[in-house]
């Protein structure tokens, strides 16, 4: 009798802890007040823990109902809506959660694992990244766990686990493979409450140093034919016109966003006034990207995205935008056409957006400026070469811990500190030609990456973020120059990993040795993660009805022969 108390007992348990692992990984889907409700309860609903917290009888019945009911709550204020997938799947949670606070019979335990199964379901609805699956199968072998704990006095349960595995492993791959494909019946719209990730809509100096020490995967590109050099790959992503002494920004919504021309409509007459595009093959390549939350896309300039994507928009600034926040993973294609002139004449609203600066702003750089214009007789090409020698000659160093900026911050990098990242030296080139009267804007985006470890796609991570400037030239348009390449050349000759080669770039003492060390081993573990969720993503979730006809082709004529 009392062996099978015991056992009762593990196997409930078993069934709380085995919850943890159902309930914990949603951390990344969910408000996490409803994860740690859920870890609490389970956890409170162990043996040891229940007979000290008298948790039984009317106590926890008011105790089930106040989570319940305070967590709807909490859902429809974390949400304003019932309805959703995140709101579907808090509510799903909060049912597994009361459930556990009355489980008395078998049936309490069918109902928690029923429920439990559902919830690890769900998880497919935000993310099927390798990662997602993997915690998906813990999952799922946590729930089986418990139900054979249900109904053995706790001996071999991992056997039976594992023979039961073992026989479902067969059965899943002949599924896998020759079960037909449907393509899906619904869209699922993920709202945009996940945080987002890469590069922001404005630049103070700091921001893309401190990106640059991700090695996130940003994107990656499948070139028809030869990739272009290293150096070439800028990747155009958002123009910075406006500057208020501290932070470069876009200009306004409502001077450009109507100006938007739109893939598949008729193309504004602005287009043809300032575009001057020379008869070529435009380069074709494709792009898989990473979720940001954000409308922005990255591909080389300049850029135009095929008929069969209508989401897709080219600015007045010449970089292109999704119609709506990049919220899964996404495959475009684009086209590059080079030898473009771009504004060959300059509007005028557009001109005084691009030589605008903050009155009484960094006055030592507007003198430096000016005096150095004169000099070279007025002539904007010379005088932008003056500069670029200038940085070349002075002790200007190339870093990712550069020190804090304040007050006149163009001055101080000018003049005292001299020691930055790219937005650093974008932010001073552009703000002295504006203030010689020349003008000028800061470009965000990415710069170079690196060939993928399976020797087709090219990855650009956010290591590789970068800054660079354009600049209005009569006769010419806006012309790109990087301020980076004076000082640091191998940066967009080689790419941001023969920078991070040089310890200096970290800082100075012990402490930049053991950053560069960590960022070296953290960088190659990252790289192989991607590129197994690269390999996942194509064989597995990419195995659709095409990829299966033509698997099954290949296979029966093997067979045949």
């Amino acid at each position: 009798m009392m062996s099978q108390v015991r056992a009762k007992t593990s196997a409930r348990d078993v069934l709380m802890l085995m919850q943890l692992l159902v309930i914990v990984p949603m951390v990344t889907h969910l408000p996490t007040w409803i994860i740690v409700m859920g870890v609490v309860v389970a956890i409170t609903q162990l043996s040891v823990l229940k007979h000290r917290l008298h948790l039984y009888g009317r106590f926890e019945l008011v105790v089930q109902l106040i989570l319940f009911f305070g967590g709807l709550l909490g859902v429809f204020f974390a949400f304003r809506t019932f309805l959703g997938v995140e709101a579907g799947v808090s509510f799903l949670m909060l049912c597994l959660i009361a459930k556990l606070l009355e489980v008395k019979a078998r049936r309490d335990v069918y109902i928690v694992l029923t429920l439990a199964l559902f919830v690890v379901s769900s998880g497919f609805l935000f993310s099927q990244s390798l990662v997602a699956s993997v915690l998906a199968l813990l999952g799922l072998l946590a729930i089986l766990y418990a139900m054979i704990a249900q109904n053995d006095d706790g001996q071999g349960r991992i056997r039976s686990l594992f023979w039961i595995t073992v026989q479902a492993v067969p059965l899943m791959v002949i599924l896998f493979l020759f079960f037909p494909r449907f393509p899906p019946l619904w869209s699922v719209q993920i709202g945009a409450g996940q945080g987002q990730t890469g590069m922001s809509e404005e630049m103070s100096p700091g921001d893309i140093a401190s990106l640059s020490q991700s090695a996130a995967l940003a994107f990656r590109v499948f070139f028809e034919g030869q990739p272009p050099a290293k150096s070439d790959l800028y990747w155009r992503g958002l123009v910075l016109s406006q500057f208020d002494g501290r932070t470069w920004m876009p200009l306004p919504a409502q001077q450009t966003g109507h100006l938007t021309a739109w893939v598949g409509q008729r193309l504004p007459s602005w287009i043809d006034q300032s575009l001057v595009v020379v008869e070529q093959q435009p380069r074709s390549y494709r792009m898989v990207m990473e979720p940001t939350q954000r409308e922005w896309l990255f591909p080389l300039s300049l850029p135009y995205a095929t008929q069969q994507q209508p989401s897709v928009g080219l600015t007045r600034e010449y970089t292109l935008k999704a119609a709506s926040p990049i919220r899964r993973q996404q495959h475009l294609q684009f086209l590059q056409f080079q030898d473009v002139t771009l504004d060959a004449d300059l509007p005028d609203w557009l001109r005084r957006a691009n030589l605008a600066l903050p009155p009484q702003s960094n006055p030592l750089a507007q003198k430096f400026a000016q005096d150095l214009f004169q000099r070279m007789n007025a002539n904007p090409e010379r005088y932008a070469e003056s500069i670029l020698a200038w940085i070349r000659q002075q002790n200007f160093v190339y870093t990712l811990q550069p020190p804090l900026l304040s007050g006149h911050r163009v001055d101080q990098f000018l003049f005292e500190t001299r020691r930055g990242f790219c937005e650093h030296y974008a932010s001073a080139f552009v703000f002295l030609m504006r203030a010689a009267g020349v003008p000028a804007r800061v470009v965000a985006g990415y710069q170079g990456g690196a060939l993928g470890r399976d020797g087709e796609s090219w990855e650009v991570r956010q290591r590789d973020a970068h800054a660079w400037t354009e600049i209005w030239l009569a006769g010419q348009g806006w012309v790109r120059i990087d301020p980076t390449a004076a000082i640091a050349p191998h940066r967009i000759e080689q790419g941001m990993s023969a920078v991070t080669d040089d310890v200096r770039v970290f800082g100075e003492g012990a402490g930049a040795m053991f950053r560069q060390s960590q960022f070296q081993l953290l960088s190659q573990a990252r790289e192989w993660a991607d590129y197994a969720g690269y390999l996942w993503q194509r064989d597995v979730v990419g195995f659709d009805q095409d990829r299966q006809a033509n698997k099954l082709k290949d296979w029966f004529n093997l067979r045949s022969m």
